[in-house]
């Protein structure tokens, strides 16, 4: 794609297909135009739904973060695509950091949000022989304001290679969320304890308190298409991330406390047959930084941090 001039307008009248964000439903694509500006940067236009089953199933007012990470990564691999990968390879994120920084202006609408989002690549070091490494800064704009900023670091590598990567971690052939029942675990928590009003969209059972802290079960529903888009063979940074911010609402006792920032690192693929267990330290009234852990077999194989704040009046809300 060529260097278009950084005045050309990006459009919001159409989604991009499909495959050029790893999606597998057209309703779950959420950009809509990009513009290669520079070598290694892009501006992506993301139109965010003013109404969606999953993202939208919240008490409170903010925007979901999450769907800000969506959009995010959509922005990321669009770009990405654009600007240098093929798009037969396979992006695994190893670390993401995302932090609003004008919490006060992402708040729900009821008409769609248009965000632009610019994307800068580059190569965090040199891949090996079974991988290529770099990462994406990105910055939010909504309405000319600079709102938010997300770091994506990302292993890249064929499908032939990662297939190969999996039967080694493995050592045989990996069960897949399409054979993964769709059933609500008997101990499911309480959506409105996490925020929520549908049952499916809770990922989360068996939950404990105890002076160590907060203990749970992640414990998905198969059947969410906004979660399982399309099929894995591990449970997806979403679905981890998901986990991690109910578990820090049930910590803090208040589910419409305002998520300011999450931090994330993937160091290992989570597995579908064997338990996934979050815990997180006991929390304080001052505690705003809530770090959740991730283990199986008790090993960690994710580690997620979210910061929080109480929730607060916008101060004019997105358009």
């Amino acid at each position: 794609m060529s260097v278009q001039p950084t005045t050309a307008q990006l459009t919001y009248d159409r989604t991009i297909a499909r495959q050029m964000v790893h999606r597998a439903a057209v309703a779950e694509v959420f950009v809509t135009d990009a513009l290669q500006i520079a070598e290694k940067q892009v501006r992506v236009a993301v139109q965010l739904p003013p109404s969606h089953g999953y993202f939208g199933d919240h008490t409170g007012g903010q925007l979901d973060p999450l769907l800000l990470l969506e959009g995010a990564r959509q922005a990321g691999i669009y770009g990405g695509h654009l600007v240098a990968i093929p798009l037969t390879d396979t992006m695994l994120i190893s670390e993401s950091t995302l932090v609003i920084t004008r919490p006060d202006l992402i708040a729900a609408a009821e008409r769609p949000i248009r965000l632009v989002i610019t994307g800068t690549y580059g190569t965090r070091k040199p891949g090996g022989r079974r991988s290529r490494s770099g990462h994406v800064l990105q910055e939010f704009e909504l309405d000319g304001a600079l709102v938010g900023t997300h770091r994506l670091d990302v292993l890249v590598m064929t499908r032939e290679q990662h297939a190969a990567v999996r039967a080694i971690v493995r050592e045989g052939p990996a069960p897949t969320t399409a054979e993964m029942p769709d059933a609500a675990h008997r101990q499911a928590v309480a959506p409105a304890s996490v925020g929520r009003s549908n049952p499916a969209n809770v990922v989360l059972a068996q939950h404990a308190c105890g002076p160590d802290g907060h203990r749970a079960l992640v414990a998905p529903r198969f059947g969410n298409r906004s979660l399982f888009d399309h099929v894995y063979d591990h449970l997806p940074g979403a679905v981890l991330t998901e986990a991690a911010r109910q578990l820090a609402l049930l910590a803090v006792g208040r589910p419409d406390t305002e998520v300011v920032a999450i931090t994330a690192r993937f160091p290992r693929f989570a597995e579908l047959d064997r338990p996934t267990v979050a815990t997180t330290p006991a929390t304080g009234p001052a505690t705003t930084e809530i770090p959740v852990s991730f283990t199986q077999d008790g090993t960690e194989v994710t580690s997620i941090t979210i910061t929080v704040r109480q929730q607060q009046p916008r101060q004019g809300g997105v358009r």
